[in-house]
């Protein structure tokens, strides 16, 4: 798991050419993205900084941090080795809109306690789980998976009713404390009622 805090992006524009000087040769398209939340540039990778990556064939112009805001210039590189940069460009474009338009959660449970055996067959609370449903069109994202992933839990994923179900598991490591590993569960579950566009929990 990555231990970078993922920023959410908020804005996003167009795909721009970036000519290579005077001449009709193109170095590449940009496409700025607005995320919420500073970045950490001292990384000298994407997805350490806490932004996403827009995968192979592409890397930033610049990065602005400002107003509590990053905007990151996308370049998708133009050659031989990197075809249809315009192509990958708004491929990216189109998924990130999709996160700031819907990357919310449809449904959220409440705290499932889950139980273990310790060494004497006896039960303890081994931990909470909450249980969160996405739209099942975020699959085709190539972004879904890099943001969901940067949230802290153990992840499991299920498939029912047109809806992704991902169960997201906070352990009571070593029957330490069930009191603290429900805080944390009921911590994240109050942040993605406040993400849901429509409150509709079960």
């Amino acid at each position: 798991m990555i231990k970078n805090k993922m920023l959410k992006p908020v804005e996003v524009g167009g795909v721009c050419p970036l000519p290579k000087g005077k001449s009709e040769k193109l170095i590449g398209f940009v496409l700025p993205v607005t995320y919420d939340g500073v970045a950490n540039c001292n990384k000298n990778r994407l997805l350490k900084m806490g932004v996403l990556d827009a995968g192979y064939g592409s890397t930033w112009q610049s990065i602005c941090v400002e107003n509590s805001k990053t905007v990151v210039n996308y370049l998708f590189r133009e050659g031989i080795l990197f075809p249809e940069p315009f192509a990958r460009a708004k491929k990216f474009r189109n998924d990130v809109l999709e996160i700031i338009n819907g990357f919310n959660p449809v449904r959220v449970s409440g705290i499932e306690t889950q139980y273990a055996l310790d060494l004497f067959d006896d039960f303890y609370v081994a931990g909470h789980a909450v249980t969160v449903s996405y739209p099942r069109s975020l699959l085709k994202n190539q972004c879904f998976k890099k943001l969901l992933l940067q949230d802290k839990a153990k992840i499991a994923f299920s498939y029912q009713d047109l809806l992704i179900k991902v169960k997201y598991s906070f352990p009571n490591k070593k029957n330490a404390n069930a009191a603290l590993s429900w805080q944390c569960a009921e911590e994240f579950r109050k942040n993605m009622l406040a993400r849901m566009k429509n409150e509709n929990t079960k």
